[in-house]
């Protein structure tokens, strides 16, 4: 059930970023910040991070 809620969790941060750069685009932005309201540990961090500076 933790693995269901974790792929979930992924999927829709993954659709909410992909977004969020997508408008950047569109509005000629050179960068996008979030906050993340929920608590990450360090590895998330980092595998967050790496993740979408190799899409960007």
């Amino acid at each position: 059930m933790l693995n269901e809620y974790q792929n979930l969790y992924t999927q829709n941060l993954q659709q909410t970023v992909d977004n969020a750069v997508g408008q950047a685009y569109e509005k000629r932005r050179r960068s996008v910040d979030f906050l993340l309201l929920f608590p990450v540990n360090e590895s998330e961090k980092e595998a967050i991070s790496s993740y979408y500076k190799i899409i960007i």
